[in-house]
């Protein structure tokens, strides 16, 4: 069971990733691939730019890689 949680954690990491990277490249989310991985990353980037704004880190948005750091922590907790 545990690994099966670790690896969906591993999955979303690389979706995280994914729209990251998309967002450089393609800014509007409603084109495909970027409505896909922003619909399913959006809840996880809200409480974090609810913590930290983007238009005070000089409008970078830092939530990706709170994010990310976040799941590989509960990844490493996990054993995975």
């Amino acid at each position: 069971m545990l690994a099966l949680l670790s690896f969906a954690l591993l999955v979303l990491s690389y979706i995280v990733l994914a729209d990251a990277i998309l967002s450089w490249v393609m800014p509007s989310q409603d084109r495909f691939p970027r409505n896909i991985t922003g619909r399913l990353t959006a809840p996880l980037y809200a409480p974090v730019r609810a913590l930290i704004d983007p238009r005070r880190t000089g409008g970078m948005d830092v939530s990706p890689i709170v994010v990310l750091l976040a799941i590989h922590l509960l990844r490493r907790v996990l054993g995975g």
